[in-house]
């Protein structure tokens, strides 16, 4: 049994008002999109996963590394018209949840109300593979933590980040290689991948990118100076 999945670019294209990421290297609640696939695939029996992506030269490790990782093969493939679509072809970005159910992503205010849900009930629906996991508290590999710094609420931080001197982080998800410096306090909001954040930065249901800032009250966003640091 197979399974094969549609990354489709113009599913989350319109989500960011910066340059995207390949849609299966987006990542929710600390982990890439393509290893919910994966995880659904394993519980399934389903000894094959074909995706159909735009994406370029995808790493011959990184596919060994997750063949490895859940016992799926992995199979990248170029969109064609020749396509057949099935009750097993799924279209889009999106996640399963545990209870079977797909949840797709059309734009970024419905990315972050998913990855509010996927952290809670205590991050239920996220991987155990390769982190370490306690109750409402998710922390990835390679992570630094000084001991001032206060976690509370349902926080995931991904891998290779730092958490400096007396930050405070609630209800939060901190993406892969990101440096929060010291004092600052991150409250119900998302932090993208590799961001540097200065010092003394407080946000509240804020998604901090690279360039861009989105108000998860508001559903506005805008572009943002001083509060990311050259990394």
């Amino acid at each position: 049994m197979n399974l094969c999945i549609m990354l489709d670019k113009t599913d989350y294209e319109s989500i960011w008002t910066e340059p995207v990421l390949h849609p299966e290297a987006m990542s929710i609640a600390g982990k890439e999109i393509i290893q919910y696939w994966l995880e659904w695939a394993r519980f399934k029996g389903i000894e094959k996963l074909y995706i159909y992506t735009e994406s370029e030269g995808v790493a011959s490790e990184k596919i060994d590394m997750l063949e490895t990782l859940y016992g799926v093969a992995v199979v990248y493939l170029h969109p064609s018209k020749n396509i057949e679509y099935t009750e097993n072809t799924y279209r889009g970005l999106g996640v399963f949840l545990d209870s079977g159910e797909y949840r797709t992503i059309k734009d970024l205010d419905s990315f972050l109300k998913l990855e509010r849900a996927l952290i809670q009930e205590p991050l239920k629906y996220s991987s155990t593979v390769g982190y370490g996991k306690f109750k409402h508290i998710q922390i990835g590999k390679n992570v630094y933590i000084h001991k001032s710094a206060k976690l509370s609420g349902a926080v995931v931080i991904g891998d290779n980040c730092i958490i400096e001197k007396d930050v405070e982080i609630r209800d939060s998800v901190i993406n892969s290689g990101s440096l929060l410096k010291r004092g600052s306090v991150i409250d119900n909001s998302h932090i993208g991948k590799n961001i540097h954040l200065a010092t003394n930065v407080y946000l509240k249901e804020k998604a901090l990118f690279e360039s861009t800032i989105y108000d998860m009250v508001k559903r506005e966003s805008v572009v943002h100076e001083g509060i990311c640091l050259k990394s």
